[in-house]
């Protein structure tokens, strides 16, 4: 939770340095969506790298570009093709909802609307911090390190 560290423009050149075809409104709409939920929008972005091999979709991961879904959300076992989301906008409020849920009890932001299906799953508040993830966003202990790692680097390519 709280405000990025890394405005959209940095979060866009970041990962457009590993896969050139990344759609900056992607960046975009993390940093501004994270921003009203006061989830880390910077952060979001890094486990959607993860989750997405680079918004490449490939290495395994279950979703594709076409989904609007760069979290894997309803990817709950193999073979799972997981939720489908109208919009670039849409998926990713979806998946700032859920890291909201995760992390407080609190209601949504007045005026939002919610997208995320699997909102109501999601024992509320049991992951303040992003090492709360571990085990429960997906069966890894170290999710949540990948996550951060990945942000660590995001902040040294930004002040590079």
């Amino acid at each position: 939770m709280g405000e990025p560290e890394i405005d959209a423009e940095q979060m866009y050149r970041f990962v457009a340095a590993r896969n050139p075809e990344f759609p900056r409104e992607i960046a975009e709409a993390f940093y501004e969506i994270g921003r009203r939920y006061g989830v880390r929008g910077d952060i979001a972005l890094c486990q959607s790298i993860l989750e997405t091999g680079w918004f490449r979709f490939t290495g395994g991961t279950a979703v594709t570009l076409s989904q609007n879904n760069f979290c894997g959300l309803g990817v709950t076992q193999l073979g799972l093709k997981g939720h489908s989301f109208p919009t670039v906008e849409e998926g990713v409020t979806a998946q700032i909802q859920h890291l909201f849920a995760y992390a407080t009890s609190s209601p949504l932001p007045k005026g939002e609307k919610l997208v995320d299906p699997r909102f109501s799953r999601v024992m509320r508040g049991i992951a303040p911090t992003w090492s709360g993830l571990n085990r429960r966003w997906a069966a890894n202990d170290h999710y949540a390190d990948r996550i951060m790692g990945l942000f660590a680097d995001m902040v040294k390519f930004q002040t590079n």
